[in-house]
């Protein structure tokens, strides 16, 4: 298979705001680490129209809503353990089950989502040893590049082409 590099899993980085900065001007990144699972979902919004051209309805997508089910094993000390256990604990409803989410893809390029997500589903399992969780996406879903640099990412917009 030449040209091409096979990409792994750890090159795809999920973070978390444990401060809950909206604004990002203060975010504290914090990596979702000791997790076995990672299937991100576009989430396409679809509409089946049924145009009188066709034998068949043909699938429109009008728009995206990403989520992905995650999990993080339960180490006491752990930042992203201990934030997820806060939320947990604390049962928040509304804005207060928000928080700012970057995912750092794999390959060339460095690419970058940033936005806003809503913590769901979450579900304390102690014999498995985990907090289950889906980060829904919603608004508006930055777009850019990022670099790391001792563990801490730093988003870069993209500008608009």
């Amino acid at each position: 298979m030449s040209g091409m590099t096979k990409l792994t899993k750890d090159q795809f980085i999920p973070f978390l705001d444990t401060a809950k900065d909206a604004d990002y001007s203060s975010s504290v990144w914090k990596r979702i680490d000791y997790s076995t699972i990672f299937e991100l979902s576009a989430g396409e919004q679809e509409d089946d129209k049924d145009y009188i051209c066709y034998a068949t309805a043909v699938t429109e997508i009008n728009s995206n809503k990403p989520e992905l089910p995650q999990e993080i094993a339960i180490y006491e000390g752990n930042p992203i353990y201990d934030f997820l256990a806060t939320e947990f604990y604390n049962l928040p409803v509304g804005e207060a089950c928000k928080t700012g989410c970057l995912i750092c893809f794999g390959g060339t390029g460095a690419k970058a989502w940033r936005a806003q997500v809503t913590i769901t589903e979450k579900t304390l399992n102690t014999v498995d040893g985990v907090i289950t969780f889906t980060l829904k996406f919603g608004g508006t879903i930055e777009k850019g590049t990022y670099t790391i640099s001792d563990g801490a990412p730093t988003f870069i917009t993209s500008t608009p082409s």
